[in-house]
Formats: structure tokens, C-alpha cells, sequence
């Protein structure tokens, strides 16, 4: 009896392994520049009006590839023809896999950068700033500086090929702008983001 019940908690271990894998594999697919504050906000805060769809969707994406995958595993694990050095094994091929998951989740959801960007400091500050009442301006010809900001416009509303999210052009008019001879924009390497935003900042409701 206790041998069976142990062979239940190791195949329910499996799912969970399985589970883990390939919810890491989804979110890196499907929300590869999420990063891990924002999914820490979106769990606790984020999801109460979201519609059901959204996880129904991803559960029934998801739900193939976790049989085939939990299959495999327990074809390695208890089948007849399974691999005798993972029988031999099984409890630290197990762990090891867990360990694996937990990792690849980690990876996935960018948590190393943050653990990396929540203890690293900076000095660009201390080196840059100017106090303005320190300093003396002067102009050869004054000229009036105008500011437009626009509220949620961010860089996803570009075509792909501008480094956005849209298959058509959906601001026709700003990439007009862009063309022009007196426009300064500041690129990162692949387009997909103007300026370099300090950790926790980078996303609509942190900033």
C-alpha cells in the first residue's frame, strides 16, 4: 500500500514538473518581453477583470503539448522498455527534473534580471545631473520649447518591421515624423524601445 501510494505522489510530482515546463516555454513564447514585476503584479492585482478567455486559451494551447510531455515521462519512468539507469535512479532523475522546471520558469520570467537589477547600483545620477539652479544657461536665440506627451503610446504600436507588435502601419502619420530631417529619436538595437528605463519602471502602471 505505501509503495503504491508512493508511485501516485511521484506521478502527480511528474504532472507538476510537466505543468511547470511547459508554462515556461508559453510565457517565453507568448510573453517574451513581460518581465517578472509585472507578472508579480498582474497574479496579485492585474487579473481580477481580465477576461476568462485569456486562460482558457492558454490552458487549452498548453493542454496538448502537457499529455504528450507527461506521457513521455511516464513511458521513461514506468514503462516496460524505459531506460534502466532512470529506474535505478528515479529519485534523483526526479529532482533533478524539478529542479530543471523551476529554473527554466525562473529563466522564463526574467527573474534573474531581476534579482541582478534589484541589487546592482548605479551612479549615472550622481555623474549626469546638473542642478539648474547651479548653472548658467544662455542662449544665442531664445526659441520656445513645446512638449506633446501622449499617454500610452508606446513603441508595440509600431509595425514588426519598425520593432512593434502590428502587421500594418497604425500611426502612418508619427512614422512620417520619424522620416524626418530634424527628428531625434533614441533607438535601442532592435527598435523595440526608445529610451533605457530603470528596473520596475519599464511597464504602463510602474511608471
Amino acid at each position: 500500500m505505501k509503495g503504491k501510494s508512493l508511485k501516485i505522489l511521484h506521478v502527480l510530482l511528474l504532472l507538476v514538473i510537466v505543468i511547470i515546463i511547459v508554462a515556461a516555454i508559453y510565457l517565453k513564447i507568448q510573453f517574451s518581453l513581460v518581465h517578472f514585476e509585472e507578472a508579480i503584479f498582474s497574479i496579485k492585482d492585474g487579473t481580477k477583470n481580465t477576461d476568462s478567455g485569456i486562460f482558457i486559451y492558454s490552458i487549452m494551447v498548453c493542454l496538448p503539448f502537457i499529455l504528450i510531455l507527461f506521457s513521455l515521462l511516464c513511458y521513461l519512468f514506468y514503462g516496460k522498455r524505459s531506460f534502466k539507469v532512470i529506474k535505478k535512479h528515479k529519485k534523483i532523475c526526479t529532482i533533478l527534473l524539478f529542479v530543471f522546471s523551476i529554473l527554466l520558469l525562473l529563466w522564463s520570467t526574467k527573474f534573474y534580471d531581476y534579482v541582478y537589477n534589484s541589487f546592482s547600483s548605479s551612479g549615472f545620477i550622481e555623474v549626469n545631473y546638473v542642478d539648474p539652479k547651479e548653472t548658467e544657461i544662455t542662449f544665442n536665440k531664445k526659441r520656445n520649447l513645446i512638449f506633446i506627451v501622449v499617454e500610452s503610446l508606446e513603441t508595440s504600436m509600431f509595425t514588426k518591421t519598425e520593432g512593434g507588435y502590428w502587421d500594418y502601419p497604425v500611426i502612418p502619420e508619427l512614422y512620417k515624423l520619424l522620416e524626418e530631417e530634424d527628428t531625434v529619436v533614441f533607438y535601442n538595437k532592435d527598435r523595440s524601445q526608445t529610451v533605457n528605463m530603470i528596473q520596475g519602471s519599464s511597464w504602463t502602471t510602474a511608471s
